[in-house]
């Protein structure tokens, strides 16, 4: 009897340790694991971090050629070249060339837009409007409102008839009426969705902006 009970005793001790040890390596396993996926995270921040300095200053290169030029200097040529023909630096071009758009008014805005139409960067923004994203819509609306496309003015006003979203519908009728007022009055006349607060409030300050009483 002594014996059995000492077998099976130590056999639960033993157990008890094996357990004890196995949990004591995976919390080890997980928390390396977690410690890496850290490291490799911050690692990918930097290297994105970095990419982007090198896109930004790439993008400063063109822009400057296009407002103190005439024409492209043969880098800004090259640097644009490579630039279009990649989707996600072509977006960081479009992002930067807005972002600097928004600081200038008069010839210098003028020059950053006619750029912007003269390298066919309007049908890349068309081209969000037909993705069924809605963040990659709103996007595509507020380009081509900030670059003053009024010629994309019949595909947003379509947005109107196939977007149910009560979000994009404001930005639409937003777009259009830094536009163009009388169209965009128009479309707000036809409209049968409701427009949010923010949208309303948004839509008088740019009527006022733009001087236009004509109501």
């Amino acid at each position: 009897m002594i014996y059995w009970f000492t077998y099976f005793g130590g056999g639960a001790i033993n157990f008890q340790y094996s357990l004890l040890i196995f949990f004591i390596l995976l919390f080890t396993s997980i928390s390396v694991a977690f410690f890496i996926l850290i490291l490799l995270n911050i690692q990918s921040r930097k290297m994105r971090q970095q990419r982007d300095e090198e896109l930004r200053e790439l993008c400063e290169v063109v822009f400057n050629s296009v407002m103190f030029e005439d024409r492209l200097s043969d880098e800004a040529e090259d640097i644009l070249d490579d630039l279009l023909s990649d989707a996600a630096e072509t977006q960081f071009l479009v992002t930067e060339l807005i972002g600097l758009v928004r600081q200038f008014t008069g010839e210098v805005a003028d020059k950053l837009r006619d750029f912007y139409q003269r390298e066919e960067l309007v049908e890349f923004s068309l081209e969000k409007l037909k993705i069924r994203d809605k963040k990659t819509i709103l996007m595509g609306i507020e380009e081509l409102m900030e670059m003053n496309v009024t010629s994309a003015i019949p595909a947003l006003a379509s947005l109107l008839h196939t977007e149910e979203d009560e979000e994009i519908q404001g930005h639409v009728h937003l777009a259009i009426l830094n536009l163009n007022p009388d169209q965009g009055f128009r479309y707000l006349n036809e409209a049968n969705k409701y427009l949010s607060e923010w949208h309303q409030l948004t839509i008088i300050a740019v009527l006022d902006r733009k001087d236009y009483y004509d109501v």
